[in-house]
């Protein structure tokens, strides 16, 4: 019953974010400036991080000296629970997005939210319009904003599911790039799939070491292929199932 008021708790808090970041989006309309957009994520990043003390999460972050807060990254991640979003911009510096699916665009209100916070929809189902999405996460990263992406393509419950072959679109027209490989464990067991409640518990986040590249280290699809496998590799060497 208290993890379900707490869960009621968080939505109410979750509207009035999101209302907090469209009253500042509508007041700069005529000219998103990116002090606007610095403002509008930090808004949801300190939402997203009180969010870890009200449900009392046993947060272990191992590897911070991995990350450089003056860079931006490709995020390459494995994905197990809703709280991945929430946990992300928690512990990221607040200029982040995401590759979604499209179908997420599509509810009226978390569309348009995802649209105000720069998120990237992705249509699998159609290979111009996939490009296209990749072509502006690739963007995104130019704009001094860190991509996440979740390369199974859905929570998994129960181990990892393999990454998706074409993960590293996005970077094979850019001159370099560094990437940031992170295991999640534990997220799975603090919402799980059609739960209508968070509830507390340990949740570890593993920072491997950023790979610095060039675009002669992933120019050609065999390349990217090896690369994929390689952060497959890494990401799947830390994680634990039973966390």
């Amino acid at each position: 019953m208290i993890n379900f008021l707490l869960f009621i708790y968080f939505l109410v808090k979750v509207f009035l974010t999101s209302v907090k970041i469209r009253y500042i989006h509508f007041r700069n309309r005529k000219k998103i400036t990116p002090e606007v957009t610095k403002k509008i994520n930090q808004v949801v990043h300190d939402a997203c991080f009180k969010s870890i003390d009200l449900f009392k999460i046993d947060l272990k972050i191992i590897g911070r000296e991995n990350l450089d807060e003056n860079k931006n990254y490709l995020i390459i991640s494995n994905h197990q629970s809703l709280f991945d979003i929430i946990l992300y911009y928690a512990i990221l510096k607040p200029n982040i997005c995401f590759i979604a699916k499209k179908s997420l665009f599509r509810y009226p209100y978390l569309g348009s939210g995802m649209k105000i916070l720069n998120h990237v929809p992705i249509d699998r189902s159609k290979y111009k319009l996939a490009y296209q999405s990749i072509l502006k996460g690739a963007s995104r990263l130019k704009e001094n904003y860190s991509i996440i992406i979740f390369p199974e393509g859905t929570r998994v419950m129960n181990g990892m599911l393999p990454f998706k072959s074409g993960t590293l679109h996005i970077i094979s027209n850019l001159p370099k790039v560094s990437i940031l490989p992170i295991t999640l464990c534990g997220t799975k067991n603090i919402h799980k799939k059609n739960w209508l409640k968070f509830r507390s518990g340990k949740i570890k986040v593993i920072l491997h070491k950023a790979l610095h590249l060039q675009a002669e280290d992933y120019n050609t699809n065999q390349k990217r292929k090896t690369l994929l496998a390689k952060l497959e590799k890494i990401v799947n060497s830390k994680f634990e199932n039973n966390y």
